[in-house]
């Protein structure tokens, strides 16, 4: 019986982890939305690894202390945008 509840445990676990990132979960594609949770977008944090952040389209999208911005920090209107604490 133990057996069943440690395969089972295992089971749900590996489920969990199955599902895509979260918001400030790592992530690896640089301003592409398809990696991340829906309304995520990958993009640099400041940190060794991009990470997910929420989509945005002008500034009134994000909570008051963040702002709208290249979710790659780059000002060439090409990159999606995303939510960034100031």
């Amino acid at each position: 019986m133990k057996l069943a509840g440690f395969f089972a445990l295992g089971i749900s676990l590996a489920l969990i982890g199955c599902g895509k990132p979260g918001r400030g979960d790592e992530c690896d594609q640089v301003n592409t939305a398809d990696e991340c949770e829906e309304g995520l977008v990958c993009g640099e944090s400041g940190a060794e690894k991009p990470v997910c952040q929420t989509q945005c389209f002008t500034s009134a999208d994000c909570p008051s202390n963040f702002d709208c911005v290249a979710a790659t920090g780059a000002e060439n209107g090409s990159a999606p945008l995303a939510c960034r604490a100031r």
